[in-house]
């Protein structure tokens, strides 16, 4: 149990201990168990994210609503599964949507998946057949670039292969030069997506969280040469579809998935100095994460992971780096995804993957606390370096982006609140030592803290 959550075993207290009271003594029951938590400093966080994402995320994409184009129809270029999700948002909010793909078969078969899902929600009653009906005919296919003539705003929605998404581009300004295009990938600038390019200010990202139709949060990526009005039409359409905004600057990873690449990252160089996998992912648990980092790897898709750490890395071999266990499993088949990946059916261990460990780290092994602070830290000293590098703009959007997207301790608040309770002086120090003891280039302090410190800030960042 996460002793951050106290509220947690409080609401198990008290369906406990309700079931034998009278309804009456039943509620004075809660009260005396919650009443007390109020001061409790996480309970405080909570309270404190739930308006912070209810009243102040809305709005906290700052745009000129007047620059965004009008858009009634979005082009979506990749039926795969993210293209299916971001399809189903649209048509759900009464956007028309036309999906693209290689042939039309393969984008007629996308919408079939999009309703096979929708079904199932019918049959359980969580849905009305009308809702299924009216989202369906929203959507139409096609594999006629053509068609692109008369739709302000494509988003391409293919695998991260940057020679793809160029030549993607490049067909659909040639066929409309005005039009705005919003690639969803997850790792590769806008700088280089755009470099081919005769108009780069029309290029944005929408960075969608899996899968699309349950994740709340939208990154929208701003190149350096997005134009206002394209950033304007990106927020205002993730917000017609429900989403809520952040948006940040362009870097290899943005902000997301460089941050959350970092959590998996640790727990895997966990593993190599002599942690046994499925305690590490324990331990993340006990420190408020949904997850653990292994089992991250494979419900994410190690696939994704290891293809995107390898690009981070590439370009930012400073503050990434990829462990040799990792390249080892996802080279031996162990990708997740529907696959073998640590765990079998059942959450059962699976301990084949011990056999592609690397072994012989010279990195001594850390105690259960210091794994579990080492998995915080890792992402939030992450994210204080987005803020050096001018990718994330304001601690709000630092919070509410790893609560929403990747899945930061919601007890903490996020990076800037668990910065601001520890202490910016406290969080620098512990992050040096562990930088000193293990070398890991992730965990050398942000300069944000130094800054921070000369300017006389200790706490209330956020």
């Amino acid at each position: 149990v996460c002793p951050q959550r106290p509220y947690l075993k409080a609401a198990v207290d008290v369906i406990e201990e309700g079931l034998d009271l009278p309804f009456d003594e039943a509620v004075r029951n809660q009260v005396r168990h919650f009443a007390p938590l109020i001061a409790e400093p996480h309970v405080k966080n909570k309270i404190d994210l739930f308006f912070a994402v209810t009243s102040l995320a809305p709005n906290l994409a700052r745009i000129d609503p007047k620059k965004a184009v009008p858009v009634q129809e979005i082009a979506i270029i990749g039926a795969g599964l993210m293209g299916q999700g971001v399809a189903q948002v649209c048509a759900d909010n009464g956007i028309k949507v036309m999906l693209i793909d290689i042939d039309k078969a393969a984008a007629q078969a996308a919408v079939e998946k999009i309703g096979a899902g929708l079904e199932l929600l019918v049959a359980k009653g969580r849905w009305r057949q009308e809702r299924k009906d009216k989202l369906l005919s929203r959507i139409r296919v096609t594999d006629d670039y053509g068609e692109l003539r008369s739709i302000p705003l494509v988003i391409e929605a293919v695998f991260e292969d940057l020679g793809l998404k160029q030549e993607i581009l490049k067909k659909a300004q040639e066929v409309n030069p005005e039009i705005l295009f919003a690639s969803n990938t997850s790792t590769i600038p806008m700088e280089d997506i755009s470099a081919q390019s005769d108009r780069p200010e029309q290029v944005v990202g929408m960075h969608y969280f899996s899968p699309v139709p349950l994740m709340p949060l939208l990154e929208v990526v701003q190149g350096p040469k997005t134009s206002d009005s394209a950033l304007a039409a990106a927020v205002t359409c993730g917000r017609r579809q429900g989403k809520t905004c952040i948006v940040v600057g362009d870097g290899p990873g943005f902000y997301t998935s460089r941050t959350f690449g970092v959590f998996v990252m640790t727990g895997f160089y966990l593993i190599e100095m002599g942690l046994d996998p499925w305690e590490i992912d324990r331990l993340a648990l006990e420190a408020g994460f949904p997850q653990g980092p292994l089992h991250v790897y494979g419900t994410a898709g190690g696939n994704v992971i290891y293809h995107a750490g390898l690009f981070i890395q590439s370009r930012r071999p400073d503050i990434f780096s990829v462990p040799k266990t990792l390249i080892n499993l996802h080279e031996a088949g162990y990708v997740g995804a529907g696959k073998p990946c640590f765990y079998q059916e059942g959450l059962k261990p699976d301990t084949s993957v011990l056999d592609y460990i690397e072994h012989g780290s010279s990195l001594p092994e850390p105690g259960r606390q210091e794994a579990k602070e080492m998995l915080l830290l890792a992402m939030v000293n992450q994210a204080f370096m987005c803020l050096d590098e001018g990718v994330l703009k304001d601690y709000y959007s630092m919070d509410i982006g790893a609560i929403l997207g990747i899945g930061f301790p919601d007890c903490w608040h996020g990076p800037g609140r668990y910065v601001s309770r520890n202490g910016v002086r406290a969080t620098r120090k512990r992050l040096g030592e562990i930088y000193d003891t293990y070398g890991l280039p992730f965990f050398r302090p942000a300069d944000e803290f130094e800054t921070l410190i000369v300017c006389g800030v200790d706490r209330g960042l956020i």
